[in-house]
């Protein structure tokens, strides 16, 4: 199950490349739209799960910024998660190993997607494309640098949150103080190039939550 997981990366990258020679800049639209899609299936976890704290996310571009800026040598450290999307050369490095190793690596990758995913206290995200030998982009999700899962508390989703519920069950963040949407002037003219990250990030999630969950 988990070769999948390393499948489904190497065709995500290659689908999605083209892509990246089209949308030279991530939209307001995009985010919005990754940031739903990314709630819909925390909402569906919650329910699944009977989680009743689960916050839904909003799109941090302060994370943006950080993602488009990690490395091969130096992982990016601070007050979130890490979601690395391969970049095709490694994926193609990762289907010539063993499928002992694949599993391995497609075991490791599903549990870290899934903990920063879905960690219920979890509030902000930004993606971000990356150019690199190892990495095509990723996602920086926060503010918790790891979940547990007493993060977790058990009960009909939206029942245990503090500042109301939104209309799928998730949790109103508190202090959600975020560079939000249409704040920031250099966010519409940037240099960010991260629509395909969005849909790599998309067809992750799918899989973590609806094939291994």
């Amino acid at each position: 199950m988990q070769l999948r997981i390393v499948l489904l990366l190497a065709l995500g990258a290659q689908c999605v490349y083209p892509a990246a020679i089209v949308v030279k800049r991530a939209t307001d639209s995009q985010r919005n739209e990754l940031v739903a899609e990314i709630n819909n299936v925390r909402a569906q976890a919650a329910t699944k799960f009977k989680i009743s704290n689960m916050n839904e996310l909003s799109y941090d571009m302060d994370l943006e910024k950080k993602a488009q800026a990690m490395n091969c040598n130096a992982p990016p450290t601070g007050s979130f998660m890490v979601i690395p999307i391969p970049s095709q050369k490694l994926v193609e490095q990762i289907n010539g190993a063993s499928q002992e190793q694949q599993e391995k690596i497609g075991k490791e990758y599903a549990e870290n997607v899934g903990k920063a995913m879905f960690g219920p206290k979890q509030t902000r995200i930004g993606c971000g494309e990356v150019k690199s030998d190892c990495l095509s982009g990723g996602c920086l999700i926060g503010p918790q640098s790891s979940v547990s899962e007493s993060d977790a508390i058990e009960g009909e989703p939206g029942s245990n949150c503090p500042n109301g519920k939104t209309s799928n069950g998730l949790c109103k963040a508190k202090g959600n103080n975020v560079k939000q949407l249409g704040v920031d002037a250099d966010q519409k003219t940037g240099s960010s190039s991260t629509g395909f990250v969005f849909s790599t990030v998309s067809l992750i999630i799918f899989f973590v939550f609806y094939v291994l969950f």
